[in-house]
């Protein structure tokens, strides 16, 4: 566990112990959660709060000077809206499902050459402990289910010939297919990401100059395929759900730049494919953060669909 992760569950924690009194000063040291730290473990952990403006630490001179005297700190305003946007995270079924698949992946990678993982062992494993939360079995077998669906492992111990069972379960060991070395070779595993490449570059048509050729290495030098006018109006979509999205302010306020950057380029006189679709596939990202609000919900599955026509899918 990095020195962030401990940070994150500490902010959760203050969050959780001012309640509405986020000026409190809380000495962690004096709470049996964090009986396990040590007192200069944790000052250090404050003491990266503090520099990132999380935390006011008391004794503090000045942004990084923290005197290793005590672990009294306080929320800042910022560290508020963080707290509370790691919350929203750890609650989400989406994160959930995403730290399990990429943490399944990673662990396979460490298992050289054979690249398996044994999905009881991850479920005990920090892999699987998520901002001060265990993650739930179901949340672990679909994610192992999923990587089995989309080629990225297989069930080892099965005869030939048989079917992948429907849901992986603790008895289950998986082994990554070549496929799903790949994913893990990448410098940040972030699975969904790697297959929502892998769909595009199988469905992709592009226009080259005036010719149309069809191919997955070809280049794009036109609008066409990346309307403009529907980009645009995706934007203004965008634009009027954000302002009802019940995310924190940090989300809204990305989710409101990357689609007006979006809604900017569409409008221009001359738009430039290539950076329609690198904005149109930053804002999909960026509602991505929203975890489970619906509208974002929504404006992800429109957005997907668009994308999909866009390609010719």
């Amino acid at each position: 566990m990095t020195i962030e992760d401990e940070a994150n569950m500490l902010l959760i924690w203050l969050r959780h112990r001012a309640g509405a009194n986020c000026i409190k000063f809380v000495d962690p040291c004096q709470s049996p959660a964090w009986k396990d730290f040590g007192t200069s473990a944790m000052f250090t952990i404050v003491a990266w709060l503090a520099e990132r403006g999380f935390v006011t630490h008391h004794g503090q001179d000045g942004l990084r000077e923290c005197r290793p005297v005590t672990a009294r700190c306080s929320l800042t305003p910022r560290g508020v809206r963080e707290a509370e946007r790691l919350i929203q995270m750890r609650d989400s079924k989406l994160h959930q499902f995403d730290v399990a698949a990429n943490g399944l992946i990673s662990i396979a990678m460490d298992d050289i050459p054979d690249f398996r993982v044994t999905i009881e062992e991850f479920s005990t494993s920090s892999g699987a402990y998520f901002l001060g939360q265990w993650l739930d079995y179901p949340v672990i077998s679909k994610a192992a289910t999923y990587l089995v669906n989309r080629k990225l492992a297989t069930v080892t111990g099965l005869f030939a010939g048989a079917p992948s069972p429907a849901s992986v379960d603790l008895r289950h060991v998986i082994a990554l297919t070549p496929l799903g070395i790949r994913c893990g070779s990448q410098q940040t595993i972030n699975v969904r990401k790697f297959m929502t490449n892998q769909d595009n570059v199988r469905s992709a048509t592009y226009i080259y100059g005036g010719n149309n050729q069809v191919g997955n290495h070809n280049t794009q030098n036109n609008t066409i395929g990346f309307p403009p006018d529907q980009l645009a109006q995706f934007a203004e979509q965008v634009l009027a759900a954000a302002v009802t999205m019940d995310v924190p302010e940090v989300v809204r306020e990305r989710i409101t730049d990357d689609a007006q950057a979006l809604q900017r380029e569409a409008e221009r006189e001359e738009p430039e494919p290539g950076r329609l679709r690198r904005l149109f596939e930053g804002l999909q990202d960026s509602l991505l953060q929203a975890g489970q609000d619906q509208a974002a919900q929504r404006l992800i599955e429109l957005g997907g669909g668009l994308f999909n026509s866009m390609l010719g899918g």
